[in-house]
């Protein structure tokens, strides 16, 4: 792409790629923290729901939003 004699090139960094279904442990668990909403959407992607009985822990306010918007309220929301 060249604009007023300037050269840009792009790069790509990072790419969010999900990565393949794994079996969840075979022992009770008390909760899940989720990094990020693709965390998130990755997880409900592969399992479908969060149990109601998990505490759902967010890590930062984006991720938090998106819980809410998946019709989940996070227990506690760390920076």
């Amino acid at each position: 792409m060249e604009q007023k004699g300037v050269r840009v090139k792009e790069w790509t960094i990072y790419t969010n790629i999900k990565p393949p279904k794994k079996f969840l442990p075979d022992v009770p668990l008390d909760g899940i923290i989720f990094t990020s909403p693709s965390t998130l959407k990755n997880f409900l992607q592969d399992y479908g729901t969060i149990p109601a009985s998990w505490q759902i822990l967010a890590k930062g306010p984006v991720t938090a939003k998106a819980l809410e918007e998946a019709g989940y309220q996070p227990h506690m929301v760390s920076v």
